[in-house]
């Protein structure tokens, strides 16, 4: 079933940005604030979580990314993150990543709202920081 665009935008906003949907949908009073960014070792399928294929690298945490605009730039139903966003820096391990997810906690075995390929690999070895510029990570609904 196809989406008007109009409504394919008012759902990415409501999403990413928080944004209600005229006469269909509020964000709730209190939402989660962040969105969480992880990086993942080959492609999730449909059933995954948040945690399968996810980096394991000493120091790996998720990123909080603010639900707003100050994380996300929402243009012609086109999600792309707003500025450049680090991970923390490789203490110890060696991955190579190739996809990402967004999610909405922090850790755990948590609902995956949307994951893809990342433009450019990242192999990681100790001291190097797995950044992420808004066009590593883009996805349209």
């Amino acid at each position: 079933m196809a989406k008007s665009t109009s409504y394919a935008n008012y759902l990415l906003g409501l999403i990413f940005l928080g944004q209600d949907i005229p006469g269909l949908a509020r964000n709730a009073a209190a939402p989660n604030a962040n969105l969480y960014l992880s990086l993942h070792k080959q492609a999730l399928g449909v059933g995954d979580t948040q945690s399968a294929h996810e980096a394991t690298y000493t120091g790996y945490a998720r990123v909080a990314v603010p639900r707003s605009t100050l994380g996300f730039t929402l243009a012609s139903n086109r999600v792309t993150l707003a500025t450049k966003t680090s991970f923390p820096e490789c203490v110890a391990g060696t991955e190579t990543y190739t996809h990402w997810a967004i999610g909405t906690d922090a850790s755990g075995s948590t609902l995956v709202l949307y994951s893809g390929a990342l433009n450019d690999s990242i192999t990681m070895e100790p001291g190097v920081q797995p950044r992420l510029t808004p066009a590593s990570f883009v996805d349209e609904t």
